[in-house]
């Protein structure tokens, strides 16, 4: 039975990310099956329309809080400014700022809107989540059923410290939804007990079919090549003694770094000797394609068990064996037996049909 749905999400099409992958596939595969689509998101004419004619959805706008970069154009100076204080003083984490103005504007664009069969949110951000909580509070025919989607935890997240008033929005949202889904299942603990009976597991979902569709015949590279891709973190998903044993190699190799932020790398370019090469990122279909160039690919698992890098699905769908290393650590052994074609050390993917969007959808529907 077709079913009326709002999704709304910060991230979308074609924005990249985890979170905007999320929703954009949740939003394809939903109106594939027949269901009647909306989207509330930062909207751009310039992208959404095509998108809406292609996939015969609606992409309404969400709007943006005062310090997002509109779809043309850039932020004044003085917001970015403003925006590295609140970073670097670490007012931003503490106080979810500025996404947290996305909670009323949630809130008001939701009294624009009424009777759907489901509502799914997506966060980050979290101040989402708070706004369609409110909105319900306020008109509980707003949806038959509301299915809050977290890609990490908020409060009980250990890579953040939140502002304790912060819990009274969080509980809120807790309490309103009908279902808290969530990745991973090392993240329930991460949730207030008393609602842990809603979480329900929920990995990332991607098309498979088209994901594979322009699948490459592999050609093994004259030196080793291999990649990484995706951020890092100090402390938490940090790189810098696998790139120090690296550079004391004198085997030459191409190391490919696909990422946003390049300052933990940047201090070992140079005893690199040009064999580190850094790409800014790329759309998620042609980093798929130059994924499938590379002999292997190198992941790096965060510090906490509560969040999984999303990046390994992309990973399996590469089918390029996979050397999968723990926070700031380097296992010297394998990484010479990857650099010699020896893969026997290489990650090995578990119940991936888990992570098929067909299956994500059939599994969400079925709450």
């Amino acid at each position: 039975m077709s079913k009326k749905i709002l999704l709304i999400t910060k991230s979308f099409y074609p924005v990249n990310g985890p979170r905007s992958t999320r929703a954009t596939e949740l939003v394809k595969e939903l109106a594939r099956s027949g269901h009647s689509v909306t989207v509330l998101t930062p909207r751009n004419d310039k992208v959404h329309n095509s998108f809406e004619a292609q996939y015969n959805v609606e992409i309404l706008d969400l709007g943006r809080t005062f310090f997002t970069k509109p779809p043309e154009g850039t932020i004044p100076f003085w917001k970015k400014l403003i925006l590295k204080i609140s970073v670097e003083s670490g007012l931003s984490d503490q106080y979810a700022f500025p996404d947290i103005f996305f909670m009323n504007i949630t809130e008001k664009i939701l009294k624009k809107h009424n009777d759907y069969d489901l509502i799914i949110s997506i966060a980050k951000p979290h101040p989402i989540h708070w706004g369609v909580a409110k909105a319900i509070r306020n008109n509980p025919k707003l949806t038959k059923k509301w299915i809050a989607d977290c890609g990490d935890p908020f409060m009980g997240n250990p890579f953040h410290k939140h502002a304790k008033f912060l819990e009274k929005f969080e509980r809120l949202f807790c309490q309103y939804a009908d279902f808290i889904t969530i990745p991973i299942k090392d993240a329930i603990d991460s949730y207030y007990p008393e609602f842990r009976h809603k979480i329900k597991v929920i990995p990332q979902g991607f098309d498979f079919d088209k994901d594979r569709s322009d699948q490459l015949t592999y050609i093994k590279n004259e030196i080793p090549t291999f990649a990484y891709a995706g951020a890092f973190y100090k402390d938490k998903r940090d790189p810098r003694k696998l790139f120090e044993y690296l550079v004391n190699l004198d085997t030459p190799f191409k190391f490919v770094i696909y990422s946003s932020n390049f300052d933990l790398v940047n201090p070992f370019l140079k005893r690199a000797e040009g064999r580190f090469i850094l790409k800014k990122y790329i759309p998620r279909e042609d980093l798929l394609i130059e994924l499938r160039k590379m002999d292997f690919l190198i992941n790096i698992n965060n510090v906490s068990v509560v969040q999984s890098p999303s990046k390994l699905i992309d990973y399996y769908l590469t089918d390029r064996p996979v050397l999968s290393l723990s926070n700031n650590s380097v296992d010297e052994i394998a990484l010479d037996e990857f650099f010699s074609g020896d893969y026997s050390k290489k990650y090995s993917f578990t119940n991936m049909e888990d992570y098929n969007i067909k299956n994500v959808v059939k599994n969400l529907l079925a709450l």
